[in-house]
């Protein structure tokens, strides 16, 4: 895309992107779902601060 649009076949990238992208269909997540990754992903983070120093070990 990059490409074409410095050969000049696409005015800028939004151009291209409208070319070469169509949206078939559009999916919007459930409440309950998003709810529920929201307090899972605020556990992880709770987790990771506590052992991101011994992430050193790993390597």
């Amino acid at each position: 895309m990059l490409g074409a649009v410095a050969a000049g076949d696409f005015e800028d990238i939004n151009g291209a992107l409208d070319s070469f992208i169509k949206v078939r269909k559009s999916i919007d997540p459930e409440k309950k779902q998003v709810d529920y990754f929201k307090e899972k992903f605020e556990v992880y983070k709770n987790i990771y601060s506590s052992v991101k120093d011994f992430n050193h070990y790993l390597d």
